[in-house]
């Protein structure tokens, strides 16, 4: 009676374990994805004529402004079917059809389409007629009139935990509008292997960064207006401080013991604040982009038309090693964040030092006050940290 009730116990449990297995290998499945096949819905617009357009949401900066002549229409010189998408937007405008698409981490995909520009006016910036990703920085050239239809190809490589971005086919860009029409077709992205990716070709973060907000109903959430209060009440207080301990400082000789301990201060006070204040959300995420991309492509690949960056190659180059030392940790928040500012932070309390010897030739009794006074502006440490 007992062996029987042994051998039940073995049996459900290697039905358990079968189930497991089973189970295990349906999960892998999931998240594995098939090479060179197109993920989008609807890629060629053959599905209807219309501003109703399946598997695609058409998205403006100005939802106000009229977009009654965008959609899918029937097209002579379509590359592939009958019909074509359009934008047509005669106000200047960020304006773009969108699909979101399921993707996997750290793998390579290829975004690519035909596309025809009648018209394009930037409003100030350069912009025109590209494909991008939403939210990312991964975005192709700009496209400008043409009488004819261009092929824009686009590599990204998606992050750690991606498991799905937002294609866009689009007329303008982040802070630069534009205005015009324009027609694509023939849409793809898919996933592929490295190799398939020409040496030449820049292979752009499919990172997405985040805009910081306060929606009505978040309680927890400051308001820019509150934070901005919140900044300056602290400041004043602070500096109301930073006053009677300068005057304690200049009535009594600050020894180098004593300057030391207080530039400590000074670096930890930043070093902590650099981690509890992100800073401007889109600033810190430009920074982390560019320095993954000067850690992957180098100085003579980093800068490229397809690419965008205003900043000069020294710094690009200080925040790729930033990017190689971080071990690939997120440079927009926690140990990253605080390595990200570290330039920044160390900048400033050079400017510190600078100050005392500066001032030292010339009343040394003041130098070293002065220099500390510098390291506890609160100005300077919210602008370095």
């Amino acid at each position: 009676m007992f062996s029987e009730r042994i051998d039940s116990v073995k049996k459900l449990i290697g039905s358990a374990l079968i189930l497991l297995i089973l189970l295990s290998l349906c999960a892998c499945g999931g998240t594995d994805q098939p090479l060179n096949e197109n993920l989008l819905v609807n890629p060629g617009f053959e599905s209807e004529i219309g501003g109703s357009v399946t598997g695609w949401t058409l998205e403006r900066y100005d939802a106000a402004a009229p977009a009654d002549d965008c959609g899918v229409l029937a097209a002579s010189d379509a590359p592939e079917g009958q019909n074509v998408l359009c934008i047509d937007s005669p106000n200047y405008n960020d304006s773009r059809y969108i699909q979101k698409v399921d993707v996997v981490p750290n793998a390579y995909y290829c975004f690519s389409a035909r596309v025809k520009v009648l018209e394009a006016e930037p409003r100030d910036a350069q912009s025109g007629a590209n494909l991008s990703l939403i939210q990312t920085y991964c975005v192709s050239e700009y496209l400008l009139p043409a009488d004819r239809w261009q092929t824009v190809v686009l590599y990204g490589k998606t992050e750690s935990g991606m498991k799905e971005t937002t294609v866009a086919l689009r007329l303008g860009y982040y802070s630069a509008d534009c205005r015009g029409k324009v027609c694509f077709d023939d849409v793809s992205f898919t996933r592929v292997e490295k190799s398939a990716i020409p040496e030449d070709v820049p292979i752009l973060s499919m990172a997405p960064f985040t805009f910081e907000s306060a929606g009505e109903d978040d309680k927890n959430t400051p308001t820019v207006t509150g934070i901005e209060i919140n900044v300056l009440v602290r400041a004043a207080a602070y500096f109301l401080l930073l006053l009677l301990a300068g005057f304690l400082l200049f009535r009594h000789t600050l020894s180098s013991k004593l300057f030391y301990i207080l530039f400590a201060a000074a670096l930890v006070i930043r070093l902590a604040a650099s981690v509890l204040y992100t800073g401007f959300q889109v600033d810190i995420n430009c920074f982390a982009s560019w320095g993954a991309r000067m850690a992957s492509e180098g100085p003579f690949r980093f800068y490229t038309e397809d690419s965008f960056c205003d900043y000069p190659p020294l710094y690009m180059m200080v925040l790729g090693l930033i990017s190689l030392l971080s071990g690939g940790a997120s440079l927009s928040s926690g140990f990253g964040l605080m390595l990200l500012k570290l330039p920044a932070v160390l900048a400033d309390l050079l400017g510190a030092v600078l100050i005392r010897r500066i001032v030292s030739r010339h009343a040394r009794d003041l130098a070293a006050p002065l220099a500390v006074l510098y390291a506890f502006l609160p100005t300077a440490i919210l602008n370095s940290a």
